[in-house]
């Protein structure tokens, strides 16, 4: 497809490597010439389809990562201690408005610029899995200035976990592994921990530093906020009368996917081959399995039930369209109610440079798989 072409043809991590080995070549004395493709492949010249998918898809927002802050600071950084990290509000940033387009199209080129893998499946991904949550560190700028903010980091955290011991326990049984949910079903596969799987957690899928400001400290400050923030070392101090963000303990059921970052750069979780779990688990085809009594009904799971019918419904018979009030797209930390999680991990393609990285936030490796990933 040209989106998927055009997210590889623009990753400037990429290109960075490749500047690297031609320097290396230039040095024994042999010459080197650059090549540019400026003709369009699949369409024609100023074909309105491409023009289409570039600006539905985000395919051209390699464009909008031109850093301006440091012409607004005098040449100089901000140090990462006077920068904070805000949680975004997703229904916001995909209610194609100008300034959060904006911010979309720059938020999209830092995932494209750190990563050499990128598809549409991950600007989908993240608009309405209802397990991820994005969190980007900018530098102080005043809200009231009108002008959108330049992003030095973006984080993007899926929630993980509280899964029915009995539903782990028959997976591992039968060798099954579902999608999403990667390091409980990962943790509860290699250990033989089969409590594992109830404990709530959060995964850092991708963690993306502006290439102008890699190394910095930027990606570690970011870390560091976000583990204070799980951790309910931020005073919560919500605005009367402000729609934020409520916390939600829902899960993503494809969460998964490929893992490689760059120290203080990107990163995505590892790729997995999963299996999906029947819907039926006690299927009488089953000799082994054992026939359990149907559970009590109660007053809490009638009135789950009768909100999920409720919610249904609503999605059945929504309009859609443009809404007229939203929420801010930018968050203080203190203005949203944090998750309540046991632990928060991450799962990569392990590098040297990457372990150093992890270790130097605070993390341990716990499981290192034998084999090669994929990507």
């Amino acid at each position: 497809m040209p989106m998927y072409a055009c997210y590889l043809g623009r990753n400037i991590d990429l290109i960075s490597v490749v500047v690297e080995l031609a320097v290396d070549v230039m040095s024994k004395g042999r010459l080197l010439y650059e090549i540019s493709l400026k003709e369009a492949i699949r369409y024609a010249n100023g074909d309105p389809v491409e023009a289409w998918l570039n600006n539905l898809l985000c395919l051209d927002c390699g464009e909008k990562l031109t850093s301006t802050l440091k012409d607004n600071t005098g040449g100089i950084a901000p140090a990462p201690d006077l920068c904070q990290l805000y949680y975004v509000n997703r229904d916001t940033l995909f209610a194609f408005h100008d300034s959060t387009e904006k911010f979309l199209q720059r938020l999209m080129a830092l995932y494209v610029s750190s990563h050499y893998k990128n598809s549409p499946n991950d600007l989908q991904l993240l608009s309405d899995a209802p397990a991820h949550h994005i969190f980007c560190l900018l530098a102080p700028y005043d809200p009231n200035s009108g002008r959108v903010p330049e992003i030095l980091c973006v984080i993007q955290v899926c929630l993980e976990g509280k899964i029915n011991r009995d539903i782990v326990m028959r997976g591992l049984s039968r060798g099954l592994k579902p999608s999403g949910d990667l390091i409980p079903w990962t943790i509860s596969q290699q250990f033989c921990e089969s409590n594992f799987g109830e404990l709530s957690g959060a995964r850092i899928v991708r963690i993306a530093t502006h290439p102008d400001y890699q190394s910095l400290g930027y990606g570690t400050r970011a870390i560091q906020l976000l583990h204070k923030y799980y951790l309910g070392q931020i005073p919560l101090n919500i605005p009367v009368g402000v729609k934020v963000p409520k916390p939600t303990a829902s899960k993503a059921a494809d969460s998964s996917s490929e893992s490689d970052s760059d120290e203080e750069g990107a990163g995505h979780s590892e790729e997995e081959e999963i299996e999906e779990i029947p819907d039926n688990l006690s299927d009488n085809s089953d000799e082994e399995e054992i026939a359990t009594p149907p559970p009590k009904k109660s007053k809490r799971a009638d009135k789950s039930r009768e909100e999920e019918n409720s919610s249904k419904s609503k999605l059945l018979t929504e309009k859609v369209e443009r809404r007229s009030s939203l929420p801010p797209l930018l968050s203080r930390l203190s203005e949203r109610e944090p998750e309540k999680l046991n632990y928060i991990g991450v799962s990569f393609g392990a590098t040297p440079k990457l372990l150093r990285f992890w270790k130097k936030v605070g993390y341990l490796p716990v499981y290192l798989r034998q084999t090669m990933v994929s990507v």
